[in-house]
């Protein structure tokens, strides 16, 4: 008996809870408009699992199609990409050379102009 809400009332004000705003808004809907969310809710339902399944297809799709790819990896672009990580490499160093180069005539420049403002201090 205490599963049963008094007349006109809800379980969960049995209970001593609150109505929720949502709760509320279905309670006050008729049958006819009651039934018509619960097939809007049902579509939307069917639509959502459509999605899933179509996404979970082609994750297994991408995930076989990675598991063949490492498998026959062609010996020419694997010659090809490691040539371009050396050139990459060699690049590299080559800017680093550069970048000291400059940061060394920057401290150079920046030590002659702080000479020459001293210089000219009285």
């Amino acid at each position: 008996m205490a599963d049963h809400p008094p007349e006109g009332g809800t379980p969960m004000e049995a209970e001593g809870g609150a109505k929720s705003p949502a709760a509320s808004k279905l309670d006050n809907l008729s049958r006819d408009d009651l039934t018509k969310f619960v097939k809007k809710q049902m579509l939307l339902l069917q639509k959502t699992r459509a999605k899933c399944d179509e996404l979970a297809k082609k994750v297994t799709q991408l995930e076989s199609q990675r598991e063949g790819s490492g498998e026959n990896d062609d010996p020419d672009n694997l010659t090809n990409l490691k040539t371009k990580v050396k050139e990459l490499e060699e690049e590299k160093q080559e800017m680093l050379t550069a970048y000291n180069a400059v940061q060394t005539s920057q401290e150079l420049a920046a030590n002659k102009l702080q000479v020459q403002v001293n210089q000219t201090k009285p």
